[in-house]
């Protein structure tokens, strides 16, 4: 019995082409898309500069410049989870009207 599964799955294996990605195009997926995200973090930075440098009242003494400054990657994602959630709360209560 095991001589036929192993006997189906090496025909099966072998006799199918294989339509997947190669190893050599994971790898070019993989860098593609994290050079990806790292412009899309440059572009994350040079926007925050800009909304800083555009709003009145945020400079470098500002409050809003000193929280901003001693946050880390952590606390904005906790922070855009429970801004989050309470948008979709919000939008529910909104459509349950």
């Amino acid at each position: 019995m095991n001589k036929s599964k192993e006997h189906k799955f090496i025909s099966s294996s072998h006799g199918d082409e294989w339509k997947g990605l190669s190893l050599d195009e994971l790898r070019y997926q993989k860098a593609f898309t994290l050079a990806r995200l790292e412009i899309q973090k440059e572009k994350m930075l040079i926007g925050m500069s800009q909304l800083k440098e555009e709003v009145p009242g945020v400079n470098k003494h500002g409050i809003f410049n000193k929280i901003l400054g001693s946050l880390n990657y952590l606390d904005y994602g906790i922070l855009a989870y429970r801004f989050s959630t309470k948008i979709f709360s919000m939008i529910r209560a909104v459509k349950r009207r």
